[in-house]
This record gives structure tokens, sequence and C-alpha cells, in this order.
């Protein structure tokens, strides 16, 4: 990845922190605007769509699905988007490798952190917000902002 479009992703994922700060609750579309600045999205080229028609799926899938390709032709096998906006799980996955994370408080906030000299440096931290998962998403998301700036 060339450095101004990896500058590029940097800035959209502190942008994409800032929503999950300010999110009243989970959101589909944010989790798909996180989906595609993960490195499987940009590796793979996948993006995250919502079917038009989803009455050949199960009665628990909302039509939001990850495919490969610009419209999602080539792809016989879309995978579910994950809730990662809804879910500490799916928002885990962000997390950068080597990274630790915890949750503060009844709102919530999230901190990253990562091994260093004998103790932790913290990556990045949220600000307060309504839930665990958007917590851990924003601060996440300004880990491998963050990451991605410091590698040469």
């Amino acid at each position: 990845m060339t450095h101004l479009k990896e500058k590029h992703v940097s800035e959209e994922m502190r942008e994409l922190a800032e929503r999950c700060e300010a999110a009243t609750g989970p959101d589909r579309e944010l989790d798909a605007l996180i989906y595609e600045t993960t490195p499987d999205a940009i590796d793979y080229q996948r993006i995250a769509i919502k079917l038009a028609d989803a009455s050949r799926l199960d009665r628990y899938h909302d039509g939001w699905v990850t495919v490969k390709g610009v419209a999602g032709q080539d792809d016989p096998y879309p995978e579910d988007l994950k809730r990662y906006t809804a879910s500490i799980d799916a928002a885990m996955s962000l997390v950068p490798e080597g990274g630790f994370a915890r949750i503060y408080g009844e709102g919530a906030q999230a901190i990253i952190v990562r091994p260093f000299s004998g103790g932790w440096l913290e990556v990045s931290r949220s600000a307060l917000v309504l839930t665990p998962a958007l917590a851990l998403c924003a601060a996440a998301l300004r880990a491998i902002s963050t990451l991605r700036e410091q590698t040469p």
C-alpha cells in the first residue's frame, strides 16, 4: 500500500472512531464502513453491502454481507458482516495484534495498550460513549491508525 493511501486510510479510521463515539447505539452502516478499513477488506478487495433481496437468507439475517469485487457479482460465498458496533467479540477482532483492551465504566471507555520495556504503553483511548462495543471500536480504530502512522 502506498504511503499516500496509508495516510488516507489512517484519517478515515480516525473519522470512523469519532462516529463510533457519537453513535447512540449499534449501526449497520457504520459496521460496513469499519469493515471496509480492515486488512481483510483492503487486501482482498472486499466490500460490505446490504442485499436488496435477502429472501434466500435465513430469518435471522439482516441482509448485510461482505463480498469480493465491486458489485459482489464474482463472489459465490458472501459472508455475514460482523456487528462491530453491537458485539464486544466483533469489536475485539479490530484490536491490533499484540494489543490488549480494557473497558471501563457504565457508559464506556476503552483503552488499547501494548507491551513496552517491561510495562505497558497506551496506544489509544476512546471518549466516554454509550456502549462497550462502541468504545472498543473507537479505541481499536484509533490504535490501528496510530500504529500505521508509526510504521515506516
